[in-house]
């Protein structure tokens, strides 16, 4: 399992609104390696797109960049 850093742009509808943020997500090493590559992985995108969602931004959530976190785990 790795931790990776992700910048994402989550949007409002309409283009009224948007939010440039990060958050560490623990994935398996096979997405880790994906995501640092610069690859979409379905899972991620679906994760990041929920998070826009409950936070009431229904225009999406784009993954802009991902880089490893700080710690790893074993």
């Amino acid at each position: 399992m790795k931790k990776v850093r992700l910048k994402y742009e989550m949007k409002r509808s309409g283009g009224a609104d948007s939010a440039i943020g990060h958050t560490d997500v623990l994935v398996t090493d096979s997405i880790a390696e994906q995501l640092l590559e610069g690859r979409k992985v379905g899972k991620v995108v679906c994760y990041l797109i929920a998070m826009a969602s409950i936070q009431g931004y229904d225009g999406g959530c784009f993954l802009l960049d991902a880089e490893p976190a700080e710690e790893n785990v074993a």
